[in-house]
């Protein structure tokens, strides 16, 4: 079950329970919240996050389009799905245009879980997008050099981090060749290995030599990564100084010379100090004479003297040699590191002399130093490396002996745990069998350079991960090895997977779309898409079409395209346009087409896509329908008789001007009114059986009705009712006439009252009678 957050913002709260119930069997755990109101809307979508918003159209105070560009201004990227009772075709298009994502009528719910699950798809995709942004962000602002390519070998984006390493400014990078930074000699070689890159290999990591803008050389250790789309070429590289590195070997091979030693040999009895030149050379000293042990002790540091006496005493009083690392202040004022040694010389027992040498180790000692500071900072980068890194023995075991922390982070191992094991441990172990034979593979004589292959690795939680794993044969201590650097890139397979999927699910919309579909540039050229319906609408074939200026758009209706199709660049804005065009076969027809500008990477309009309908059809039924209700509006306006129809609440949304003569009422004062109003308080009950009876489906021929004018007066009428259907069948009110039959009702009630008066002069003629001729 799916959780999602919802935002209804709808005045009835029996068709949230509806609505709730119909998504509820989408398999979606529901959070929801209701606002009735603009002011609502703002507050919630403020704090809280939603997923999605269902929007009724019509509402108190305000429309659904309102709601949907007060939710586009607060940029909160919530898709908005307008769902109403009815919503007409222009102002649905009006709802599209300020942002819905799409509008459901409530008799046809089906339409609302595809419309959600589309829109909730393509919110995660957006999200995801965000998420990666951030992340590549992250990694374009690390320390790390970061440079972008394109497959014409032109700079298009640098970090801070890489023009620090090469000395020149962002602005003086860009648009710039590669061959800026390469070294002349190199250059052919570095364009054919690009070249290369770009046609095999989706990434390799290589050593290579840059030009500096000082014109000196940076050594670099560069990754690149190949990323292609549909329509270009991309080469990231990620870029490291390896200067000091290199220049730590080169100090090493400096200390493996041998460094000039000096003797001595000191005599105990006399305290004479005898020396060779180099010593005198060591001291600075340019008087060549013997000295005594506390003449030169003088010239050592001040805090190694004592040492130099507590060592002396030690090895003349026990036999000892001794090896002291000192310090000592040149006479010409040189501070220098030197190592001295003496020997004893024992004649019975006795030691009578001591035999030494000095020799200067300050380059060894700065040298030293320095590689400890640079064994320091390759231990830094190697640590703090964003990719995880992992050093593995390769004689054959392929035992782990290093890790650094982005691999523990990766795989949720210790390095404590990583050293306990081998790199069959991160396979799966179906997979060890094919590494088994990369491994035998390894053992044989192989080129050098950085060999690279995608494979599925485990975490310690046993999650499976894809990384494409880079790896270069290195010594350290002597020792063959093996760096393996790593990049999980499982979410960006998973992403690639979902592109396809996405792209051809385009392509099935697309060709199978009920309504043409075509991309042009924004010069009008046909540039690929050419769906089959708009095969359908104008006989052109795609291959017939793309490369060429729209082809139905020709001779004397080329001017208006262009002109369209540059308002549409320009603007950078939708256009809905209805315009006359011809077929193949030089049929006349008349389009709706809807020009959309398609943005390229610089935010330019790059492309325009046209959706084509062919309205032909609905424009002649709708000039005839047009012809036939102006006709049927004058018979209806000109009658006697009342015209009315009434919704389903009794109130009157149309009457027709016999209401004046009637009831002395205009039709305005009538419509938004309920009929009750209007009718004898008497009948008010029998009258709504009536309208109920025609909410059923039934239809009255004749029914007596009683309506009081504006004087007060009772008007007698009869009556006919209709039930109103709407597209779908459903009742939507009841529309009827009447005739006003208020002078027969008096004609009546007079001779009604004339035959009264009638019997009672005749009953009185009888009665006289009577009695005369009982009186005769």
């Amino acid at each position: 079950m799916k959780y999602l957050r919802v935002l209804f913002v709808e005045d009835n709260p029996l068709d949230v329970e509806l609505l709730i119930r119909h998504i509820k069997k989408g398999d979606f755990e529901i959070e929801y919240d209701i606002a009735t109101s603009l002011e609502e809307v703002s507050d919630l979508t403020d704090e809280y996050r939603y997923d999605i918003c269902i929007c009724d159209y019509n509402l108190p105070g305000f429309s659904g389009i309102d709601a949907v560009k007060q939710i586009d201004k607060m940029d909160k990227d919530i898709p908005v799905i307008l769902v109403s009772g009815t919503i007409p075709d222009e102002q649905a298009i009006d709802a599209l245009l300020s942002g819905a994502k799409d509008y459901v009528l409530k008799d046809n719910l089906g339409r609302l879980l595809p419309a959600m699950n589309r829109e909730l798809d393509a919110l995660e995709q957006r999200r995801e997008k965000r998420k990666n942004d951030k992340l590549l962000n992250a990694i374009f602002d690390g320390p790390v050099g970061v440079r972008v390519s394109d497959q014409d070998q032109i700079i298009v984006k640098v970090n801070k981090a890489y023009c620090e390493i090469v000395g020149y400014t962002e602005e003086e990078l860009l648009g710039q060749s590669l061959s800026l930074i390469t070294p002349v000699e190199n250059k052919q070689e570095a364009e054919d290995a690009y070249k290369s890159l770009i046609g095999g290999e989706d990434s390799t990591l290589a050593q290579v030599k840059e030009v500096k803008s000082d014109g000196s050389f940076v050594d670099i250790l560069v990754n690149y990564s190949v990323e292609k789309t549909s329509d270009e070429v991309l080469v990231i590289s990620t870029i490291q100084d390896v200067s000091d590195l290199l220049m730590n070997k080169s100090f090493l091979e400096q200390t493996s010379k041998s460094a000039g030693v000096g003797g001595c040999e000191y005599h105990i009895e006399t305290d004479v100090v005898k020396m060779s030149p180099k010593i005198f050379e060591i001291f600075e000293m340019d008087d060549r004479t013997d000295k005594n042990a506390e003449q030169l002790i003088s010239i050592y540091h001040e805090d190694d003297r004592d040492i130099i006496r507590e060592a002396l005493v030690d090895c003349i009083t026990n036999k000892v040699p001794k090896s002291l690392p000192l310090r000592i202040n040149g006479l010409k004022g040189t501070k220098k590191y030197v190592r001295l040694t003496f020997d004893p010389f024992v004649v019975n027992d006795v030691t009578v002399k001591l035999y030494g040498s000095l020799k200067d180790v300050t380059e060894e000692k700065i040298l030293e130093s320095e590689i400890e500071q640079r064994e320091q900072r390759y231990r830094f980068l190697f640590d703090n490396n964003p990719n995880p890194l992992i050093i593995v023995d390769d004689s054959g075991s392929e035992a782990i002996t290093d890790v650094n922390f982005a691999a523990t982070e990766l795989y949720g191992y210790t390095k404590e745990e990583f050293v306990s094991m081998t790199t069959y441990d991160l396979r799966p172990s179906e997979d060890h069998e094919m590494f088994q034979n990369i491994v035998s593979s390894l053992g044989k004589k192989e080129k050098e350079g950085v060999k690279s292959i995608r494979t599925n690795h485990l975490k310690k939680s046993g999650e499976l991960i894809i990384v494409d794993v880079h790896w270069k044969r290195i010594s350290l201590g002597g020792v063959r090895n093996r760096l393996i650097l790593l990049i999980d890139i499982t979410e960006k397979a998973m992403f690639e997977q979902e592109l396809i999927k996405t792209n051809t699910l385009l392509k099935t919309l697309i060709d199978s779309a009920p309504i043409g579909v075509v991309t042009v540039s924004t010069e009008g050229i046909v540039d690929k898409v050419w769906n089959a319906q708009a095969e359908n609408i104008f006989g052109w074939t795609n291959e017939e079409a793309d490369g060429n200026f729209l082809p139905y758009a020709l001779r004397e209706k080329k001017a208006e395209a262009q002109n369209y199709l540059r308002k549409v660049a320009e603007s950078g804005k939708t256009e809905l346009i209805t315009i006359e065009r011809e077929t193949k076969k030089g049929d006349e027809i008349v389009l709706r087409e809807y020009l959309t500008p398609i943005l390229g990477k610089d935010g330019e309009v790059e492309k325009i896509m046209l959706l084509i309908e062919d309205i032909t059809s609905t424009i002649k039924v709708e000039r005839a329908l047009v012809d036939s209700e102006q006709k049927y509006r004058n018979l209806v306006e000109a009658s006697h008789d009342l015209v009315w129809r009434i919704d389903v609440d009794k109130n009157f949304n149309f009457i027709n001007n016999a209401s004046s003569t009637i009831l002395g009422y205009a039709p305005a004062e009538l419509i938004g009114n309920s009929f009750i109003n209007y009718v004898n308080p008497s009948k008010a009950e029998e009258l709504t059986k009536v309208h109920e009876k025609v909410l059923e489906g039934q239809v009255f021929e004749s029914f007596p009705i009683e309506m009081v004018t504006v004087k007060g007066e009772v008007r007698h009428l009869t009556g006919t009712a209709y039930p109103i259907l709407d597209d779908n069948g459903k009742i939507v009110g009841c529309s009827g006439t009447a005739t006003d039959i208020t002078y027969l009702k008096n004609y009546q009630s007079q001779l009604e009252e004339s035959l009264a008066e009638k019997e009672i002069l005749i009953k009185e003629i009888h009665h006289r009678v009577k009695n005369n001729l009982a009186v005769i």
